[in-house]
């Protein structure tokens, strides 16, 4: 009866990567590659997650068609994009939304500044 139970665990355990689509994996794979591509022409520095649960952190130095290079304190490391869950990049607001929001923070100040002047000389 052991043997039997053991048997479906591991049949159970096995079908769900017998039953993963490959469609779905190279979407994933194009999904990884588009983001090394954008964090190498915007000289990110990212947060790779891979499938074995390993944290990577570094700059994309080199992209392939089937695997990118990560490069951290002169340590490089070569990762495919299949391999990879995730990859992320802390997220700064462009420039022109910081000018925009600092511009509109002046504009602010020094509308209550005359308000403020004209309202004692008034």
């Amino acid at each position: 009866m052991r043997k039997l139970v053991s048997v479906g665990v591991v049949l159970a355990l096995m079908s769900a990567q017998l039953m993963a689509d490959p469609a779905t994996d190279a979407r994933h794979a194009q999904k990884i590659r588009i983001k090394a591509d954008q964090a190498l022409e915007h000289h990110r520095v990212v947060t790779v997650e891979t499938a074995d649960h390993r944290r990577l952190q570094g700059l994309v130095s080199e992209t392939q068609p089937d695997h990118f290079v990560l490069i951290f304190e002169g340590r490089t490391t070569t990762l495919t994009y299949a391999e990879v869950e995730r990859i992320t990049w802390p997220q700064h607001m462009p420039r022109p939304v910081v000018a925009a929001l600092t511009g509109l923070a002046v504009a602010g100040v020094l509308y209550g500044v005359v308000h403020l002047l004209l309202a004692r000389n008034g």
